[in-house]
């Protein structure tokens, strides 16, 4: 198997390949003629700057520092919080709903903020851009895009449920003017001044870009269709921005998920790439029936990663839609849930490598790609490890594509679906190992007491079952991992010293049931019949634990050096309170931040039982996953955490929210 194509052509595949050795050549002799680096870059990552969503540019979220150890874990305390504006402006947004009653819910407050030069930025779920003093967190400003009512919910006349989100924002200087770029949620690439917070009028039109043109397949609602959620990248002095798309539709012709690039500077369009090719390009062989001309999504909602010497940008590309049934889209839709390496400069190619061949469980890898040059097997490699949501790490050369350890075809069970057709394959990594459970198998089911397994048993008994890549059923699949992983859009972090990799994962199975449209109500031949989370049985998940689990892997090595569980779950509930169980793992994935000293880790969303009282900030030692401490925060965690030094203090700030009160920013800090 080729390293950059699949096996429908080999031929193609070698071609490809050696594309990619022509174009990083061609980006690194561009480098060396360089007369001098561009101001664009920020700062590289210490401890008193965080100058990337994910502290670097590669995503590693490492901190260097230690003043917060083991030793003193249990003396953290709350330094500062900040609130955020969205509770007081959501209240502004109502007052357009004339008089019915809409949900748009703000709690889900994502953001990693930024660290520059003492001052943090971050974004909300409605798109307010703010600064705050980072040793204080006293507002600096806010710039408000006072995005409408209807961008978050769509038609007034047809109530919906808005649930916004924002993980972050860029940062830049260009031409001497250091800039924020927000990709705000109702698809505005807006460039702000970093100093005063207002727009910059050379920007776009009066600042701003609207990422709606020139989409295909429009148009489209704005906020509701195609939406922005995570931040846009810089590589050198272009900005890349990919984009969410509403792929569970009534219609084949949805939009396609591009990307694009844009001159940092003037907001001008520099280049596409399609994801779901265009009549000329290559892989539309891979849509079989021409679906290429109708097909939407394969779009990069995750976080992306820059290799700036390079030149190169690494995308990840979800599933087209609908997300569980392909029979309109046959073949291996090139390039869908695939990892792709573009030049920065052009939009071209360099390399790539499709995940999921044919995706039928919205397994887009939404973690973003993580960096690092390691030594492995002797050798200096530049890597890219990639986690997906079914429990994989793949790990390529990052200039190349070439895989770091082989990556296996497999067989796969076939659809049973008429009209649909399954890959026969699909790529399994043989290093590392996968981090979290695969496939549903009676042997993994909870066996607490005989009195759980056997009601365990019956639930497990009503659907369809088998190993990882099962496709949907009529029946039912049930499916591990589901549909929101495995790992997700948090993503993992890198101690660059040691080359360990911490992955967030949840145990969570999903039910993929289809049926026939016979009420004709959508182009489809087969739709959704129900895609079920959190399967349980007396409240508990049928699974044994730990529910979810912070997982450390070796990269240089290819294996894993430990579990354990991320949250202490519901020990309590009737059936478990006797039995002196260790910790669970709660229901949220969480994130993962590495220092120096531990590796703190958030357990996130929502817990098995209120009694729980909240989510928290857990620290393990990063050698054993020895639990070191635990910290209550005052709400939900929903960003993951960064952390950084102001003068002699060191600080850990990440963004928690809940529906009965403003989402905050909370700073804790060891007593001043």
């Amino acid at each position: 198997m080729t390293p950059l194509t699949r096996s429908y052509s080999r031929a193609r595949g070698f071609l490809c390949s050696c594309f990619s050795v022509l174009a990083v050549a061609s980006v690194l002799l561009s480098c060396e003629a360089a007369d001098a680096p561009r101001d664009t870059s920020p700062p590289a990552i210490t401890g008193d700057q965080w100058p990337h969503w994910a502290g670097d540019a590669g995503n590693q979220r490492f901190a260097p520092l230690d003043q917060i150890n083991a030793k003193n874990f249990d003396q953290l305390q709350v330094a500062w919080s900040w609130t955020s504006p969205d509770f007081a402006w959501k209240k502004e947004l109502m007052k357009q709903a004339n008089g019915r009653r809409y949900y748009l819910l703000i709690d889900n407050f994502q953001t990693t903020p930024l660290l520059i030069d003492g001052v943090l930025y971050g974004q909300t779920p409605l798109s307010q851009v703010f600064a705050l003093k980072a040793d204080s967190g006293e507002e600096l400003w806010v710039y408000n895009p006072k995005i409408p009512l209807t961008h978050f919910v769509g038609d007034l006349d047809a109530p919906n449920i808005g649930a916004p989100k924002s993980r972050g924002v860029a940062y830049a200087v260009i031409k001497g003017r250091p800039t924020i770029f927000s990709a705000a949620f109702d698809a505005y690439l807006i460039a702000i001044d970093a100093n005063s917070g207002q727009p910059i009028p050379g920007f776009g039109d009066t600042g701003r870009v609207d990422l709606l043109e020139g989409l295909r397949h429009s148009p489209v609602r704005r906020g509701v269709d195609y939406f922005q959620s995570s931040p846009p990248v810089l590589v050198n002095d272009v900005i890349v921005v990919g984009g969410s798309v509403i792929d569970l539709t009534s219609t084949l012709k949805n939009v396609p998920g591009d990307v694009r690039g844009y001159d940092a500077t003037t907001g001008k369009l520099v280049w596409t790439f399609h994801p779901i090719p265009i009549e000329g390009e290559a892989f539309t062989e891979t849509w079989e029936n021409e679906s290429w001309r109708l097909a939407g999504a394969s779009n990069a909602w995750g976080p992306m990663a820059v290799d700036p010497d390079l030149g190169l940008v690494y995308v990840v590309t979800s599933t087209p839609s609908s997300d569980y049934y392909g029979g309109h889209r046959l073949g291996d839709n090139v390039y869908a849930e695939s990892i792709v390496a573009l030049d920065a400069a052009t939009g071209r190619v360099a390399w790539h490598f499709q995940l999921v061949r044919h995706g039928l469980w919205d397994y887009d890898p939404a973690a973003p790609p993580v960096l690092a040059d390691l030594v492995i097997d002797g050798r200096e490699r530049k890597i890219v490890a990639q986690l997906s949501k079914q429990g994989f790490v793949f790990v390529f050369d990052r200039m190349t594509g070439e895989p770091i350890w082989p990556i296996e075809d497999r067989p796969v069970p076939p659809s049973d679906i008429e009209g649909e057709r399954a890959a026969a394959t699909q790529p399994f990594p043989v290093k590392p190992p996968p981090y979290d459970v695969q496939g549903t198998f009676e042997k993994d089911l909870i066996d607490f007491t005989p009195e759980l397994n056997a009601e365990a048993r019956k639930v497990f008994s009503q659907f369809k079952t088998g190993p990882l890549f099962t496709p949907p059923s009529t029946k039912g699949t049930l499916t591990l991992p589901g549909a929101g992983g495995g790992a997700n859009w948090p993503g993992g972090s890198l101690d660059p010293s040691t080359g360990v990799l911490f992955v967030t994962s949840v145990t969570s199975p999903s039910v993929y049931a289809v049926q026939p449209d016979a009420s004709g109500a959508t182009e489809f031949d087969f739709i959704m019949a129900g895609v079920e989370p959190f399967i349980t049985s007396q409240g508990l998940p049928i699974f044994k634990p730990p529910w979810s689990r912070i997982t450390a892997i070796d990269l240089i090595q290819g294996k894993i050096l430990w579990h354990a569980a991320n949250g202490a779950g519901p020990r309590d509930h009737a059936q478990l309170r006797d039995l002196d169980l260790p910790w669970l793992g709660s229901s949220g994935r969480g994130g993962a931040l590495a220092t120096s000293s531990l590796v703190l880790v958030t357990e996130g969303g929502r817990v098995w039982h209120p009694q729980l009282g909240g989510v928290g900030l857990t620290a393990f030692d990063k050698s054993t996953g020895e639990r070191i401490g635990h910290y209550e925060l005052p709400a939900n965690a929903r960003g993951v955490p960064m952390s950084y030094m102001q003068g002699d203090r060191q600080f850990i700030a990440v963004a928690v929210g809940t529906r009965k009160s403003a989402p905050q920013i909370v700073a804790l800090a060891l007593p001043d």
